[in-house]
């Protein structure tokens, strides 16, 4: 009688191992049609030490967890004919795990395809792997992992921890549409690295990790990123995006922006966002463009921006960056701002509240508030650069302001101003402190302003002079003596 060899498929509930199903994994042998039979039995998927080629799409059904050692690499960077410009496709499907894998894919224009798309489907998670891409030109829908919709559902709980990624551009993208969303989307304690050697696009912000277009409910936390230099931005948020939190990450060297929210070209909102304790090194933040229509609460608190680099163009970029929109409340507070290409802080929302920063050595404004009505701008402190004439707080076209309770220094030879209104009406300037050892003036005012009433600040320096309209009314203490 023949003797039938046990495989761990022939087990109930076990593990099915792909070698069971034909699989060779050794770096040569085209692996695809092996791995979709192993696949095609659900459940524990398990990949031993190996390469294995994949050149097709494999899908992927419900209840089914991928899982081996980083010694297991599948290789999909040389693909022949795929679908959905994906290795792995899982489309309207649920539970599904992906844990402990090495993966490489291709991002080139000509044979690019995502490791993993996820279209319109429940409970993703993706722990603990590494994926890698060969450098070349990037196809925008490519990415290492995307998730997004079908024209019937979107795509929920979706859980990307504890990963490597390296390549150029596009890592993570996650995009709703058709009227469908992505919701509850949680990047976490991943490691990200560019890698590419193509210039930054300088008319786009490069999203390395990018949220885009209809997606709900989403944290990016405990992230460390690295841009390397070759990328304009890190972090996209863009059109349409409902509760975003950005809290906890270290995002390092960027032409431009490691956080840049966007309500892009059609002015959709973005509602309800929080920037929160992040550090950043030669990157800045960027909120702009939310839209027509009221952007909820946004908050940048607690952030550190250690340098920022100029984009590909040559803009400069500030610190915190604050552009267009409506915005029902936005709130600046308790950031620390270093040696900004460009301002410290610029703010262009209404109903804003900037308060208790730190700012050192900004080019030209500490903060510059403009168009912004009914803000408050208190408690900050402002070091001006001792190699260029800066100022310390600007307000321009804009009415309704409350500056208070700020302290403006500034000790190099630089010519500088404290505090300068251009074009202001109905704005209180009180109990702020402006000591600078080379100073054109303490206060400037513009004869276009009108009802500016300042009170109790002390103007400390060399030549601490107030400069106001006639419609302004001062009680100030000015010390020609510097401190």
């Amino acid at each position: 009688m023949a003797l039938t060899k046990a495989t761990n498929s022939m087990i109930e509930g076990a593990q099915v191992n792909v070698l069971d199903y034909g699989a060779v994994g050794d770096g040569v042998t085209d692996d695809s049609s092996a791995l979709q039979l192993a696949l095609n039995e659900q459940g524990n998927i398990y990949f031993p030490d190996g390469t294995y080629i994949v050149k097709t799409t494999l899908t992927v059904k419900s209840n089914t967890s991928l899982f081996g050692s980083r010694n297991a690499v599948i290789n999909g960077s040389t693909p022949t004919s795929v679908t959905n410009n994906a290795i792995f496709n899982i489309v309207e499907k649920e539970d599904v795990t992906v844990r402990g894998l090495s993966f490489i894919y291709d991002t080139d224009v000509a044979t690019a395809a995502s490791m993993f798309t996820f279209d319109g489907s429940d409970r993703i998670r993706i722990y603990d792997n590494t994926f890698t891409s060969e450098d070349g030109d990037i196809d925008g829908n490519t990415a290492a992992v995307r998730v997004r919709e079908t024209s019937a559902k979107g795509s929920n709980d979706v859980v990307i921890s504890g990963n490597y990624f390296e390549g150029p551009r596009l890592l993570i993208l996650t995009q709703g549409g058709s009227g469908q969303i992505v919701k509850d989307v949680i990047i976490s304690n991943n490691t990200f690295s560019q890698n590419t050697t193509a210039a930054p696009n300088p008319n786009i912000l490069d999203g390395v990790v990018k949220i885009d277009l209809g997606t709900d409910n989403v944290v990016f936390s405990g992230n460390t990123c690295d841009g390397n230099n070759k990328t304009e931005g890190f972090l996209q948020v863009e059109e349409t995006i409902n509760n975003v939190t950005v809290t906890g990450n270290v995002i390092n060297n960027c032409l431009g922006y490691g956080i840049f929210i966007y309500g892009g070209q059609t002015l959709s909102p973005v509602n309800n966002v929080t920037i929160l304790g992040n550090v950043l090194s030669n990157a800045g933040i960027y909120v702009a463009d939310l839209g027509t229509s009221s952007a909820g609460e946004i908050i940048i608190s607690n952030n550190v921006v250690d340098g920022t680099q100029n984009l590909t163009s040559g803009t400069t970029v500030s610190g915190i960056d604050c552009q267009f929109g409506t915005v029902a409340n936005i709130v600046i507070s308790d950031n620390v701002v270093k040696n900004p290409t460009g301002y410290g802080i610029i703010n262009r929302y209404g109903n804003a509240i900037i308060s208790n920063n730190n700012i050192v050595g900004p080019v030209t404004y500490g903060i510059f508030n403009r168009y912004g009505n009914n803000n408050s701008i208190n408690n900050n402190n402002i070091h001006l650069s001792e190699s260029t004439s800066s100022y310390g707080i600007g307000l321009r076209q804009c009415s309704d302001c409350l500056v208070t309770g700020n302290k403006i220094y500034g000790a190099g030879s630089s010519v500088n101003t404290g505090i300068i209104f251009i074009d202001v009406e109905r704005t209180s300037v009180q109990n702020n402190y402006v000591n600078l050892a080379t100073a054109t003036y303490g206060v400037y005012i513009d004869s276009a302003s009108n009802k500016i009433n300042l009170s109790n600040n002390t103007l400390s320096g060399s030549t601490p002079s107030t400069n106001l309209a006639t419609n302004s009314v001062s009680t100030n203490n000015v010390d020609m003596d510097t401190i």
